[in-house]
C-alpha cells in the first residue's frame, strides 16, 4: 500500500498538540524547550522559552527515547531527532494515531514557576503539496522526498507560521510581502525560501534557507533562487537546508550547477542485480539493443532528457559562479 492509498479517515490528517518542542544542549545537559505555540492557545507561563520537564509523568528525555525507539533511523541521533519531532506532530500518513487521548505536560514556565497542564491530541487536515504525485507527469516522477519530514514541515507552517502563509498569499497575487524582518529580502516563494543579510564580526554575509525543493514549476523555482542570490552580499553565502524534506531532484541538481562554472555530473542510478530487474531493464531498453546483463545494469544518469539540463543556462547563472563559464575559459574562482 502506497502513501497515497492510506484509508480514510487518515488520508491527509495530522495528529498534533498546539505547541512545538525542540531539544538543545548546554553545560547542564539536554533541555527540551517550547519554541512555538499555536495562535489562540494559552496556558499560564507556557510560551516560547518554557522548559518541558515531564511527559505524562515520565522524565521528558526518557519519553523522547521511548518514542524514538519506534523509528528505524540510520543511527541513534537520527532516531532521537524523529522522536523529538513526533512528540507533538504526527502525520497519520506515516504514523499510527497516538495511543493516548491526552498528555500531561509538566513544565517550567517563562516566569520560572513549575506548572502542569493536560492537553488533548487534535486532528486537522494538512495542506496539500504543489505536486500531484499520483500522476505520471515528468514533475511527479522527479519527486524524491522524505514523506514524514515533508508532511511535518507542511503542518508546522500551517500551525505555527501564519506570517509565511500571509507572505505566500501576498506573493501569489503580486501584493507587497508583509511582515519582513530586519535584513530579510522579499521572495516570491516564501514556502521554499527565506533570504536575509546577516551581520557578523567578520562582515555581512548572505543566508539563504531552503525549506523544500518541492515545486510544480521548476523553472520559476530556479529563477527565484538566482534572483535572491544576486541580492545577497558577495562576501559569502550560507545555504541552509536543515529539515529540508526533498522534492524535485532536477531542481536540486540545477541549484548546484548555478553555484559553479564547472559542470556538475549527477550521480548515476543503479538497480540491484536480480533476475527481475534484469527483465525490467531488458524490456525497457529492448529498442536500444540492450541484451547483455552488464549493459542492462550499467550506471546511468537518472534523468537523461527531462528538459532541465539547460534550465540554468536559459535563466542565467548567479554571480557566485565565474563568468568565464559563459566563454568556456579560465578557472573557477572561489566566492569572495
Amino acid at each position: 500500500m502506497g502513501y497515497s492509498d492510506v484509508p480514510e479517515p487518515f488520508t491527509g490528517k495530522v495528529a498534533c498538540l498546539p505547541f512545538l518542542m525542540e531539544e538543545y544542549a548546554d553545560r547542564r545537559g539536554s533541555e527540551f524547550m517550547v519554541t512555538y505555540v499555536s495562535k489562540g492557545f494559552e496556558a499560564p507561563g507556557f510560551a516560547p522559552g518554557a522548559l518541558v520537564t515531564h511527559w505524562s509523568g515520565i522524565p521528558v528525555s526518557v519519553a523522547v527515547e521511548l518514542n524514538a525507539s519506534r523509528f528505524a533511523g540510520n543511527n541513534a541521533a537520527a532516531r532521537r531527532s524523529r522522536g523529538v519531532q513526533s512528540m507533538t506532530i504526527r502525520p497519520l500518513m506515516v504514523h499510527l494515531p497516538p495511543f493516548e487521548q491526552w498528555v500531561t505536560v509538566s513544565y517550567i514556565g517563562t516566569d520560572g514557576n513549575h506548572r502542569e497542564m493536560r492537553e488533548s491530541w487534535r486532528l486537522f487536515d494538512n495542506p496539500a503539496g504543489p505536486v500531484d504525485t499520483g500522476t505520471a507527469s515528468s514533475t511527479a516522477i522527479s519527486q524524491a522526498f522524505d514523506i514524514d519530514t515533508q508532511e511535518t514541515n507542511r503542518a508546522k507552517v500551517a500551525l505555527f507560521a501564519p506570517r509565511v502563509l500571509a507572505q505566500q498569499s501576498a506573493a501569489d497575487v503580486g501584493r507587497p510581502i508583509p511582515g519582513l524582518r530586519s535584513g530579510e529580502i522579499a521572495t516570491k516563494n516564501p514556502i521554499a525560501f527565506r533570504a536575509q543579510k546577516i551581520k557578523t564580526s567578520s562582515g555581512v554575509f548572505g543566508h539563504l534557507r531552503i525549506f523544500t525543493f518541492e515545486t510544480d514549476n521548476p523553472r520559476s523555482y530556479v529563477e527565484e533562487f538566482i534572483r535572491l542570490v544576486r541580492l545577497l552580499p558577495e562576501r559569502g553565502l550560507v545555504l541552509d537546508v536543515r529539515d529540508n524534506g526533498g522534492g524535485d531532484m532536477r531542481v536540486a541538481e540545477c541549484l548546484l550547477q548555478v553555484l559553479t562554472p564547472r559542470e556538475v555530473a549527477p550521480e548515476p542510478v543503479q538497480f540491484l542485480s536480480s533476475p527481475l530487474n534484469l527483465r525490467v531493464c531488458r524490456a525497457a531498453h529492448l529498442r536500444r539493443g540492450v541484451s547483455s546483463h552488464s549493459a542492462a545494469f550499467a550506471a546511468r544518469p537518472l534523468f537523461r532528457s527531462v528538459g532541465m539540463a539547460n534550465v540554468c543556462r536559459l535563466v542565467g547563472v548567479s554571480r557566485y559562479a565565474s563568468r568565464a563559464s559563459h566563454r568556456g575559459e579560465g578557472r573557477s574562482r572561489q566566492p569572495r
